[in-house]
């Protein structure tokens, strides 16, 4: 293991996006290329932009579809070492989205592929607890809202 040389804090934002299909609210998981990894779509935050912004353009890049942030769920940290020793500290504010409409879905180096889910489904795929979390909290304001 190599020594940690530095450190480096990076911030990201992504989003729970939800649609209702008539019967049940389904949200939007991406599968990670090459780590195989079922995560919530999100990215690093661009100079310029504003958490919430970002959040919208990560959703639309990972999974082509376009929302709107209807409010804060919370904020993941988790850190790693990075290939050449730095200790990664980083920070992922997600926010509730809804779903406005589908625009196309473009494959890249980071996604793979995306999938509409049930929120029972979501739990099952996700691999981070972290984020099995936000999800849990999502559906609990939803489920909230509907009564």
């Amino acid at each position: 293991m190599k020594p940690i040389r530095r450190k480096k804090t990076i911030v990201s934002s992504g989003g729970v996006i939800v649609w209702h299909d008539g019967n049940q609210y389904k949200l939007c998981l991406v599968k990670r290329r090459n780590k195989k990894t079922w995560v919530l779509p999100r990215g690093r935050v661009e100079p310029g932009e504003s958490l919430e912004q970002t959040a919208v353009r990560e959703v639309k890049e990972e999974t082509g579809a376009i929302g709107e942030v209807v409010r804060k769920l919370g904020v993941v940290r988790y850190s790693f070492i990075s290939s050449d020793g730095t200790l990664m500290n980083r920070l992922v504010h997600f926010y509730l989205m809804r779903f406005v409409k589908q625009s196309r879905f473009v494959p890249n180096p980071e996604t793979e592929a995306y999938r509409w889910v049930t929120f029972e489904e979501a739990l099952n795929l996700l691999t981070y607890e972290s984020e099995k979390d936000i999800v849990r909290k999502a559906q609990l304001i939803l489920d909230r809202g509907k009564k």
